[in-house]
């Protein structure tokens, strides 16, 4: 079929397929989970994110998915950048990498920049009422990074101005087995405005991947150590008031999966972590928080035929233990004022799900459903809050998709979601970089009811459409509100909505003058409040986005890639608690890429090419964007 796979029409990263040579390209990648068996049982709107703009630096993940019309920055800036998909953020959104689910307990929401892009092939991104395969913590949508799959030798740097940012990255590898090494270093950006940022932050990472075919059964393997150190926290709030840093982080994620053709598959991981965050208050005090954890959990996989139809069973199991928070305040003369654990708790999450699909001539139906059990427990015995929480979930979901013909497809979803409260929202009591945040462990889970209905239209031989629209019901949100102007804590509310749409056009150049043009124009629209009227938080602000590639060739015949793209970012006037106005901004990135021989490749690029001296999103707490930067990659393949 000629329609583009999804809403992929332009979204971040590795292209798979094309279509008819005259039509735009294609992307069909599957998330981890939907990659499991054959990929007629796993239709449930995954989409990839192509990026678009190799030949740009960046350094956060939510630089990278902000690409999408879905996705938007979310909170604080730095290294640790969070993101929202679809207004859905913080703990609503799952984050995976290589299908281990990274769980962080920041309050901003979970991050997986401590993973140098350098080891990432792409991102799959999948939208929509998702939770049924997912569970808990996919209200909003999946976001997997998956790490790179080479054969060949290749060396790469980078470096960029405003914050001198440099990144070293080596890859060796063959068909059985891959390594890669990373190193960052950025020192602190400034804004347009010469506003000082707290962005920078030195980071080593490394990857090892292996695979081999024993007695008929796939076996892969892979392991993602990451150490970083003295890592900003860029905030309004700095540095005349205060100052946060992340002095080391360390991380490792691991993964051992077996699969036996589309029969079953099997799988096991872990991700331990440990950091510290220093927030120095001017003029008042100094608070350290120590945080340990291991993550670690499995999945089992058995494709089954019944009622006519395809699908598969599975069992899910996530465990949290050692969870463990310190919290140690300090006078500015030394002295300390206290120390004190303020979390030690674990968690266990069992799921049985299943998922079942039909195709009838151009119709395709498809059901899931998820049980899931959790229990929570904090282990501090002079805690406040109440020490245990059990719960348990079931969820749904339906979808039918019918293709009118080869250019028109129309797909409508429906499903339910939930979110359990995460373990800092229930137990943590103590000094945050945002101020003094207090668990309550009275949370119940969030619920949702989502539907979805996208269009694909290819409109003529180098035009192509997806267009979506999504509206969900949600009960006992959870809100951090505040209780004074330094205390926060969290509650429910009754009930919400959240409602959108987004739209995409291709084109692409077919007749000899424009064959090397290609276009996209993406944007989206939303709006979010309860069923008083307030406004939702996190929301995603209304754009427009134009890419623009010329694929050309110079003088001497050689061939090169031009990038343009410009986002119109409207006005947030509608705005959530612990939110601020903005104002419209408008940005405009633009790249070169040129092959100086067949194994050297030498890219320029400039981002902010405006200076815009927006802020990063509409939190009270943001810093201004990152001002004008110019930089250059140089990549080498070898054998």
């Amino acid at each position: 079929m000629r329609f583009l796979s999804s809403a992929l029409l332009f979204s971040p990263f590795l292209i798979v397929s094309a279509v008819h040579a005259d039509d735009v390209e294609t992307i069909e990648v599957r998330a981890e989970r939907n990659r499991l068996l054959a990929s007629e049982l796993a239709d449930n709107n995954t989409k990839a994110l192509a990026v678009f703009d190799t030949a740009t630096v960046k350094s956060t993940w939510a630089e990278w998915l902000a690409v999408d019309p879905s996705a938007h920055l979310n909170g604080q800036g730095g290294l640790l950048q969070s993101y929202s998909v679809r207004g859905f953020s913080r703990a609503r959104i799952r984050t995976e990498v290589d299908g281990v689910p990274i769980i962080t307990d920041r309050r901003a929401g979970n991050s997986a920049s401590f993973i140098s892009p350098v080891l990432i092939e792409r991102i799959d991104l999948q939208k929509g009422p998702s939770s049924t395969l997912y569970g808990s913590d996919a209200m909003g949508g999946v976001i997997n990074l998956v790490s790179t799959q080479f054969e060949t030798n290749q060396v790469s740097a980078s470096w960029q101005s405003n914050d001198q940012y440099k990144e070293l990255g080596l890859l060796l590898g063959n068909e059985t087995i891959q390594t890669g090494l990373s190193y960052r270093h950025a020192n602190d950006a400034e804004a347009a405005n010469n506003t000082a940022l707290n962005t920078g932050f030195e980071q080593f990472g490394g990857l090892v991947k292996w695979s081999s075919t024993m007695n008929g059964i796939n076996v892969n393997a892979s392991w993602l150590p990451s150490l970083a150190k003295n890592i900003g926290k860029s905030s309004s709030q700095y540095p005349a008031e205060r100052i946060v840093d992340y002095p080391e982080e360390l991380h490792s994620v691991s993964q051992v999966a077996l699969q036996k053709d589309n029969d079953w598959y099997l799988k096991l991981f872990h991700h331990y972590q440990n950091w510290d965050t220093d927030t120095l208050r001017v003029g008042s005090r100094q608070n350290t928080t120590n945080y340990q954890s291991h993550t670690l959990g499995g999945l089992a996989l058995m494709s089954t035929q019944w009622l006519a139809g395809e699908g598969r069973i599975g069992v899910d199991w996530l465990s949290r233990k050692g969870v463990d928070i310190r919290d140690t305040e300090m006078s500015l003369t030394g002295e300390v004022n206290y120390h004190k654990k303020v979390v030690d708790a674990a968690q266990d999450n069992y799921a049985l799900f299943s998922d079942l699909h039909w195709q009838i001539d151009t119709i395709k139906v498809s059901v899931g459903a998820r049980f899931d059990v959790i229990e929570q427990r904090q282990h501090i015995s002079e805690a406040v809050t109440e020490s245990k929480v059990d719960d348990h979930q079931l969820n749904g979901s339906f979808a039918i998709e019918h293709n009118f013909s080869a250019d028109h497809q129309l797909r409508f979803e429906w499903g339910t979601g939930f979110r359990f409260p995460t373990l800092s929202e229930l137990y943590f009591e103590g000094e945050t970089p945002r101020g003094t945040t207090i668990g309550n462990a009275n949370l119940v889970p969030e619920q949702s009811q989502g539907s979805q209905l996208r269009w694909l239209a290819q409109l003529a031989p180098n035009w192509q459409m997806n267009a979506e629209a999504y509206y969900y019901n949600l009960d006992n949100y959870i809100e951090r509100y505040d209780i004074n102007d330094d205390v926060r804590s969290y509650r429910n509310l009754d009930s919400a909505r959240i409602y959108g749409a987004e739209l995409s056009l291709a084109w692409q150049g077919t007749s000899t003058k424009f064959r090397p043009w290609s276009m996209v124009l993406s944007g989206q629209y939303q709006k979010g409040e309860t069923d008083e009227g307030q406004i939702l938080a996190d929301l995603l602000p209304a754009k427009i986005t134009w890419h623009t590639d010329w694929r050309g060739e110079d003088w001497q015949g050689d061939s090169f890639t031009w990038t343009n793209q410009l986002t119109w970012q409207l006005s947030q006037t509608s705005i959530g608690s612990g939110e601020v106005r903005r104002d419209n901004n408008f940005v405009w990135n633009m790249s070169l890429e040129k092959p100086l021989s067949s194994d050297v490749t030498l890219s320029v690029y400039g981002k902010n090419l405006t200076d815009s001296d927006h802020f990063t999103t509409a939190d009270e707490d943001a810093p201004y964007t990152v001002g004008r930067s110019f930089g250059a990659k140089l990549t080498i393949s070898f054998n």
